[in-house]
């Protein structure tokens, strides 16, 4: 007798990488959370930085995963692997966009 078990496609092996990925080599100075939700839409990752061991400001961030990354030829660049918009970045009292 076959068992129908649950598949699990390429799109979410892709994206599990990439988020393995954000949590292996974002920068020292970064806080990732991500955010709640699991679809495709709106943003993944409230990210905190702390560049002298205070939170000086907050973005969010939306993943994108590809299924052929490049690393650059020191290893610590990925090309092709992961997006980022900022949409807003918010330091004291000034808010810039793009």
């Amino acid at each position: 007798m076959a068992t129908n078990f649950p598949t699990v496609d390429r799109k979410h092996l892709i994206s599990s990488a990439s988020k393995a990925l954000l949590t292996e080599r974002h920068p020292a100075q970064w806080e990732p959370t991500e955010q709640a939700g699991g679809s495709d839409f709106g943003f993944d990752y409230s990210i905190q930085v702390a560049p002298a061991g205070q939170v000086t400001y907050t973005f969010r961030a939306q993943l994108k995963g590809t299924g052929s990354p490049s690393l650059s030829a020191d290893d610590r660049r990925v090309g092709g692997c992961a997006s980022m918009k900022v949409q807003k970045v918010r330091t004291g009292q000034t808010t810039t966009g793009h």
